[in-house]
């Protein structure tokens, strides 16, 4: 059968692991263009910001399935 929590713990690693390397790619592209102090500002601004937005919503009762869908219709749309 399908071991579903072990397929869920994969997909949240994998897109830490994502986010992860983005954060590094974007702070290392900012490192070449502008400079270190920048490139820090960014790597700690970026996982702020996302959390930031991820809890504003909640307080404002929306699921992240609701945004999740939003963003869909918006992209394809």
């Amino acid at each position: 059968a399908h071991d579903q929590p072990a397929w869920v713990e994969r997909s949240i690693g994998n897109f830490l692991e994502s986010l992860l390397e983005g954060v590094y790619l974007v702070m290392l592209v900012i490192t070449v263009g502008m400079g270190w102090r920048s490139a820090m500002v960014v790597a700690v601004v970026m996982p702020l910001s996302i959390a930031g937005a991820v809890l504003g919503l909640f307080s404002m009762g929306f699921a992240l399935e609701q945004v999740s869908i939003a963003g869909l219709i918006v992209a394809l749309g």
